[in-house]
């Protein structure tokens, strides 16, 4: 019988409970949520866990902890069994300061350097797509939920620095850690700036994604319970530089450029996205991600660096980037800093509230 569960997280004082009970969608012997819960103590950190969402009533996660792991959970519907084994006794650990990290690493690169360096695969496609197949060992992040600001008003708002660091390390990223990102554009350049955001400078995006891999002849793996070993904190080191809000975009110094990354009609205000006013913020230009972008992948630096000068924009000039919601902008940002670009900021709140604050100037191109 398939035990469906809910998984709450209870933050106490000292160690966290996970709350354990029965959904409503099981198809039997269901309780309401408040009913019949019962509490299971279990030793932190845990093993971080990817698992298919839409077998879960809830999974949350809250005081910085994760909530699960295989040994007391089993997709399989085993029910709860065993506790988490106590963790291993944290290993001191050296960061190779020489090693120079490319922001796009290949495919040969990751075959080579699987078991010779600390390096943990995220990989940020849909959870669908990583159970089908993903390089081995990988873990999955479901970073629409796991790292945006569920409470923030603002939508898709980066979550604060104390969750993103829990999450990091419920993936086994610590900070001695090479993170390589697997998936599409913008989500991996969303995770790549978010890495960054919070000081994890050892990130690279995989070229090609996992379709690449896959045709390379890369070996594939099915396991959606990745054996994650226990590591050292994910040290939060805030680059404030790399984010941006509502005023200092509004106060900006006149050296500093303005890339609007959304679709020409939409910039131009002839299309209105939703509530917010249409149009942009002045003295913006626009360079739309999918000129950046080629059946998917990030164009060769000679066509970025193109497609930027056409626009008017100074490749090695400090920018600041927005779109909708900082998904697409993330895309611009990833592609000036693989041109050399260091100074480079996402204005997180996008269009998304500066078009719903209407004391914010905005303006719309003269059809």
């Amino acid at each position: 019988m398939f035990v469906c569960p809910t998984i709450r997280v209870c933050p106490p004082p000292h160690v966290p409970r996970v709350a354990v009970g029965l959904g409503p969608s099981c198809q039997q012997n269901h309780r309401p949520l408040n009913e019949d819960l019962k509490s299971l103590d279990l030793p932190l950190p845990l093993r971080g866990f990817s698992g298919r969402r839409s077998f879960f009533a809830a999974i949350a996660i809250s005081g910085g902890f994760l909530v699960a792991r295989q040994s007391f959970f089993s997709v399989r519907g085993r029910g709860f069994g065993e506790k988490a084994a106590a963790p291993q006794d944290v290993q001191p650990f050296q960061i190779n300061a020489s090693l120079h990290v490319d922001p796009v690493v290949s495919t040969d690169w990751l075959k080579r350097t699987l078991g010779e360096i600390d390096v943990v695969v995220l990989d940020v496609r849909s959870f669908d797509d990583f159970a089908k197949g993903h390089i081995p060992g990988a873990t999955h992040l479901n970073w629409t939920l796991d790292i945006v600001d569920q409470d923030n008003a603002i939508p898709n708002m980066l979550v604060d620095g104390e969750k993103f660091a829990t999450i990091m390390q419920s993936h086994g990223i610590n900070d001695g850690i090479w993170v390589v990102l697997v998936g599409d554009f913008p989500q991996v350049t969303r995770v790549w700036w978010a890495l960054k955001r919070y000081g994890h400078d050892r990130v690279s995006v995989l070229d090609g994604s996992y379709r690449k891999w896959a045709e390379s002849g890369g070996e594939s793996s099915s396991d959606t319970w990745p054996d994650l070993k226990f590591q050292a904190p994910f040290t939060i080191r805030d680059k404030d530089s790399l984010v941006v809000d509502a005023e200092q975009v509004l106060k900006r110094e006149s050296t500093v450029q303005l890339i609007d990354s959304r679709e020409p009609g939409v910039f131009e205000g002839k299309v209105q996205v939703g509530n917010t006013r249409p149009g942009h913020i002045p003295g913006a230009v626009n360079v739309p991600t999918s000129r950046l972008l080629h059946n998917g992948a990030l164009k060769s630096n000679e066509e970025l660096k193109s497609v930027f000068e056409d626009a008017g924009v100074v490749v090695d000039k400090p920018t600041i980037a927005y779109c909708n919601q900082a998904n697409m902008a993330s895309v611009a940002i990833f592609a000036l800093y693989k041109l050399g670009n260091t100074h480079v900021s996402l204005y997180d709140g996008s269009w998304a509230e500066w078009g719903s604050r209407e004391e914010l100037p905005a303006e719309r191109t003269s059809p």
